[in-house]
This record gives structure tokens, sequence and C-alpha cells, in this order.
């Protein structure tokens, strides 16, 4: 099991991710669980790309694009980052666990 960051300001801090949401800027939102879990539901403007995939299709080409990944409780999508970082982006945070997020669903309902 992978350590998390609790010095991430993303980590399991929804009032940043929903700022981040409704803010407009430019970012990506990745859920990196498995399919049958995004099925289930997503966090609005996230896109699906499963933590073992992600370093062989990243969410853009832009190595300083603002990456927020998450997953059920943290560990996948910290390793889902510590990917992404070793592939040499350099701003990407982990939300942790979609269990953190208390706003509504997109996709079918949790």
């Amino acid at each position: 099991m992978l350590p998390r960051k609790k010095s991430d300001p993303y980590f399991d801090n929804a009032a940043k991710l929903a700022e981040l949401i409704d803010g407009g800027s430019d970012y990506f939102l990745v859920d990196t669980r498995a399919q049958n879990e995004w099925d289930e539901g997503y966090i609005p403007s996230a896109i699906h790309i499963p933590y073992e995939e992600i370093g062989e299709r990243p969410p853009t080409t832009d190595h300083s694009a603002l990456i927020v990944v998450y997953c059920h409780s943290g560990v996948r999508s910290e390793t889902a980052k510590q990917t992404l970082l070793a592939a040499g982006y350099t701003n990407v945070h982990n939300f942790g666990g979609v269990v953190h997020w208390p706003g509504e669903f997109e996709g079918a309902q949790k």
C-alpha cells in the first residue's frame, strides 16, 4: 500500500475540489477506478482512466497541466499520481477517495 500525502491540498478536501470544478479553471479530474465502479457514478467533470492504464494513456500531453486523480479510498489514485509524476508530470494531486465527495454524482447514481 502506498502512503498518502496529507500535505496534498486536494487530499480528502471536497471543498477545494468543488471550487476547482466550479471555478472554470483548466484541469483534468481523473477517476482511476475500475469500469464497474465508474459505471456506478462519478464526480462531475471526471474522465475515466483506470490506474493501471494511466501511464499508457495520460489525460493530456501537457506535463504542467493540473491533474487531480481519485479512486475509492485513495490508494489506486496515489499509484496513478506516482505514475504520472514519474512520467514527468509536475502538477498532479490525489483527491483520495470518492467516498469523501459530498456532492452529486454523474452517471448511474450511487
